[in-house]
């Protein structure tokens, strides 16, 4: 498979190369003739095996520069027993599918493929792995793996700043990440910069029950949109095109982020564009973007950046009820 479209890193077909893989009792796949295989330090992680399907440094399609803005959880399968090192193997050997991750995560360690300013191929999607960063995690979703990866979370968050997350499905037809879809709400707020782990995405103030006025648009404060404009309740605003995600880094947890083809837009973006006059799509777009910023009074340029005025004005209407 040419390695800019980049297959998905979970399903049934890579469960049985691993299998087969570890029955044969094989210590790993080696590097492409001549690559370097000198150790390197490892960022978060426990050690370091050097994944040869990669891209070095993080460029979208078109060429432009990108940078790491977001996690994708995956699990490696069905629970069936396979051990950290066969996964971190194949992950970081010659396979045909040219998958591999970031990291793989289990209750023994945290291993690491590919550095964070490199590309791994996990999503099935080329330019959402040029923006993201790739966690392999154990099936059998044990309390000491979920410590590890809420800890690996929290660490990268320390990196990058807030950062959005979401599971493989989101992006490629699979099951992946199977059982941890459970943990994804808690994981997103992990992952926009909380320390706190609801059942369900949340960051506002448990004193009085208002959003923080802090411009950047997570799970929360689409959960307070959808409530105030009388949409569905999840705290998710779907199917938006990836494109627009590296413009507008105030837009952080619970943004489910896809290709062109599969950008079919939201009920709470449509709800926005009613009531802001703009082409009622679903997507968030430019043209929605300044739409909203006319709406709250700041200056219209059309992105949202980090501790957007706009969002935060948004945010204070919120709280009084009110779009």
């Amino acid at each position: 498979m040419n390695p800019t479209s980049s297959g998905p890193a979970c399903g049934p077909s890579r469960r049985e190369i691993l299998r087969f893989t570890s029955m044969l009792g094989v210590a790993g796949f080696g590097f492409a003739a001549g690559a370097a295989t000198a150790a390197r330090a490892a960022d978060f992680a426990d050690d370091f095996q050097q994944a040869v399907r990669y891209a070095p440094g993080r460029n979208l399609r078109s060429g432009e520069a990108t940078r790491a803005s977001g996690i994708v959880i995956h699990w490696w399968g069905e629970p069936s027993g396979l051990s950290h090192q066969s996964v971190v193997n194949y992950l970081s050997g010659e396979n045909v599918r040219w998958s591999s991750a970031h990291y793989v995560v289990s209750g023994e360690r945290v291993t690491q493929l590919v550095g964070l300013e490199d590309t791994a191929f996990h999503a099935g999607v080329y330019d959402i792995n040029a923006q993201s960063i790739g966690i392999e995690c154990r099936p059998e979703m044990d309390d000491a793996t979920v410590d590890r990866v809420r800890d690996l979370v929290q660490k990268l968050n320390g990196r990058f700043g807030p950062l959005w997350l979401e599971p493989h499905q989101a992006f490629s037809s699979t099951g992946c990440p199977g059982t941890y879809m459970s943990r994804i709400p808690e994981l997103k707020v992990l992952a926009a910069g909380s320390s706190e782990f609801p059942s369900t995405p949340s960051v506002v103030d448990e004193n009085d029950g208002l959003l923080d006025v802090d411009g950047y648009w997570g799970s929360a404060t689409t959960r307070r949109l959808q409530e105030v404009l009388g949409t569905p309740t999840d705290g998710v605003v779907s199917k938006q095109y990836t494109g627009w995600k590296t413009a507008n880094p105030a837009l952080v947890s619970g943004w489910e982020w896809v290709s062109g083809a599969a950008a079919t837009g939201s009920a709470v973006i449509r709800a926005i564009q009613q009531v802001v006059e703009s082409e009622v799509d679903g997507l968030i777009g430019p043209d929605t973007i300044r739409a909203i910023q006319r709406h709250f009074g700041v200056t219209e340029d059309g992105s949202f950046p980090e501790g957007a005025a706009g969002i935060a004005e948004m945010q204070k209407a919120l709280n009084a009820g009110k779009f």
